[in-house]
């Protein structure tokens, strides 16, 4: 037996004799909170103006620099700072202070509250970083989101959409942990593809210009698309790998101007071998999603950073929001078992409910329509709900078919406030099936040629998943419109910035 990590030195150093490197960063504001220095220590900090109150002898201005959605209160005698700089101070401007941490003890606190940290700013510790102009867009306290959301490059200035993108960030940083203890290995499959994973014709074809000329040519040799999934690479990766997934944007040119789709938009997908049984994906998902809503209800840092947060009066969101987001994290977390409902029994519920459907009642071998999803997972179960066992002609090419030859081995998972914000199903692993699929759908054998060698060289059971992180965002950070958790939204019509 090979004993590798002896023949190392310096993993036979203790680990107090490794160099701790302090950071050369100025700490941010969530460091200031969460691990504050000791009181009248000095300290630096920067960040952004959100208000300023002046009096005569004494002003206080509140910053905040987009590490939470609490504001620190720095607290200036006016004798000691430039007038002429308090006087110009902005909502938007940039600042550095120098001053003390006061402790909100003493008899002369300007506050006692952990939540409105006060930092007493030194003699001539206030610096001016950036000015801003007098048509600065949010100087205003109180704004409507629709024209928040028309101000691509400020909106996350705001509380509300910044408290989201914070949210966005751990999630991201959750997921990475998650797959990572789950043995999973993380791959980068291609984003220009020249293969229609869906099979539809919502695709962005790419294409080169010669010379800035208006005049087009193929940049590869065959026809090439912006993925739309980057399932069958997956599907590639894992006959080998196992056990794999990734984290990219996907792009797809859908004619649709809702509060639930973009053009691009962020997709976490998972392909798993050897596994045969779409309860197993049901399952894992599952497991996913309890694991995200358990750190942030359990975990203390997470409780701090997400949940007041999300929750704070600092957020700026709405008490309908706030209620919202907390009824979907704690259902996550306290629900034994997310319901499981075929796409059969799934109709038969529809058509025997007094519902008012805009689109009527559906039949069977239908697809089902937003308002039917959300009908399901609010009205009838009020949770999230899998729906599994769709009929083969209503999904792709690749999904195995069961016995009874009408459905496939699929499942969709449907939330409260969204719909669906995952789909997968187990693939055909067999070479014939899968061919006569692809013919009999008249699609281009040429063109998933190497996607079909794979059932040729070692094929086994496998399966897979996509999961749409933005719909996620919005379902956990009661968002009501998908364009405000994501950076520049791109959407028919509009890519600004």
């Amino acid at each position: 037996m090979f004993n590798l990590i002896s023949r190392n030195p310096y993993f036979n150093r203790s680990h107090s004799s490794f160099i701790r490197l302090k950071s050369t960063l100025i700490p941010r504001l969530s460091d200031l909170i969460s691990n504050p220095p000791s009181f009248n220590q000095s300290l630096r900090v920067r960040g952004w103006v959100n208000k300023t109150r002046k009096h005569k002898k004494t002003s206080f201005i509140n910053i905040s620099d987009g590490s939470l959605s609490l504001w620190v209160q720095i607290v200036v005698d006016n004798d000691l700072v430039d007038p002429d700089l308090l006087k110009n101070l902005k909502i938007g401007c940039s600042i550095e202070v120098e001053g003390y941490l006061e402790d909100p003890n003493s008899e002369n606190s300007f506050n006692s509250k952990i939540e409105n940290t006060s930092i007493v700013c030194s003699k001539n510790g206030v610096g001016l970083i950036g000015s801003v102009d007098n048509d600065y867009p949010l100087a205003n306290f109180r704004l409507l989101n629709d024209y928040i959301r028309s101000l691509p490059t400020l909106k996350h200035r705001t509380g509300r959409v910044a408290s989201l993108f914070r949210l966005r960030s751990a999630l991201d940083y959750r997921l990475h942990e998650f797959f990572q203890k789950e043995n999973f290995i993380k791959t980068n499959p291609p984003l220009i593809t020249t293969s229609n994973c869906e099979g539809g014709s919502e695709i962005f074809q790419i294409e080169k210009t010669l010379d800035a000329k208006p005049k087009l040519s193929h940049f590869f040799k065959d026809d090439s698309y912006l993925t739309v999934s980057t399932q069958l690479h997956l599907e590639a990766l894992s006959m080998g790998l196992g056990n794999v997934w990734t984290f990219s944007p996907s792009f797809r040119a859908e004619e649709s101007d809702t509060r639930r789709h973009l053009s691009e938009f962020w997709m976490l997908e998972a392909e798993m071998a050897f596994i045969t049984d779409v309860r197993q994906l049901t399952d894992f998902c599952e497991k996913m999603l309890k694991y995200l809503a358990r750190t942030i209800v359990e975990n203390k840092t997470d409780q701090f950073m997400i949940l007041d947060d999300l929750f704070g009066d600092h957020s700026r969101r709405t008490d309908e929001e706030k209620e919202s987001a907390l009824a979907a994290i704690n259902k996550v977390h306290s629900l034994e078992k997310f319901p499981v409902v075929t796409y059969t029994q799934a109709i038969k519920i529809l058509e025997n409910s007094s519902e008012d459907f805009k689109f009527g009642k559906p039949q069977w071998g239908d697809d089902l329509k937003s308002e039917h999803e959300k009908y399901l997972c609010e009205k009838v179960y009020d949770s999230p709900v899998f729906v599994i066992n769709y009929p083969k002609k209503l999904k792709p090419f690749y999904m195995s078919v069961n016995s009874d030859n009408n459905t496939v081995a699929c499942f969709d998972l449907l939330v409260p406030g969204v719909g669906e914000i995952i789909g997968g199903s187990i693939r055909e692993e067999n070479y014939d099936l899968l061919k006569a699929e692809i013919t009999r759908r008249k699609m281009k054998a040429k063109d998933l040629e190497w996607y079909l060698d794979l059932r040729r060289f070692g094929s086994v059971p496998h399966g897979g998943f996509g999961l749409g992180f933005d719909r996620l965002i919005r379902y956990f950070g009661a968002a009501g419109n998908i364009r405000d958790v994501i950076p520049f939204p791109r959407v028919q019509g509009k890519c600004p910035a």
